[in-house]
């Protein structure tokens, strides 16, 4: 019976251990550290530039959130040189328990001074 309470402290123990781990590196971590990163892969899947022009603030708990000024989004190629989108603030946030489960449940998308560029080119492209 001890053999097996101390074998339930140890795997305790090391739970612990993980769980301070984890919120010591969520707590230090900087999203503003992967602005370049972020912007990079959108670019390779949108085909768009992205450009933050402030940091990017993180909430945890309870809701998982991010929070910036001012985002630009690219024009599609072939679209000009002006901004697809341009926002003054930027607010979206997530319920962080319910992720655990894989299921989501978004509380606010915010967009303060949102400015959109929508086009049509002669062939009947839009951007």
């Amino acid at each position: 019976m001890k053999a097996i309470l101390k074998v339930f402290g140890i795997l305790f123990g090391f739970a612990v251990i993980a769980c301070a781990a984890l919120v010591i590196y969520i707590s230090t971590l900087d999203p503003n550290d992967y602005k370049s990163l972020i912007a990079e892969k959108f670019q390779e899947e949108t085909g768009r530039s992205l450009n933050f022009e402030d940091d990017i603030n993180v909430t945890i708990y309870p809701w998982l959130g991010l929070e910036t000024n001012g985002i630009t989004v690219g024009n599609a190629s072939g679209f000009g040189d002006s901004p697809f989108l341009h926002t003054d603030h930027t607010m979206v946030r997530i319920k962080f328990m319910p992720l655990l489960q894989e299921k989501y449940e978004i509380d606010t998308v915010r967009l303060y001074g949102l400015s959109v560029n929508l086009v049509t080119d002669v062939a009947g492209r839009t951007n």
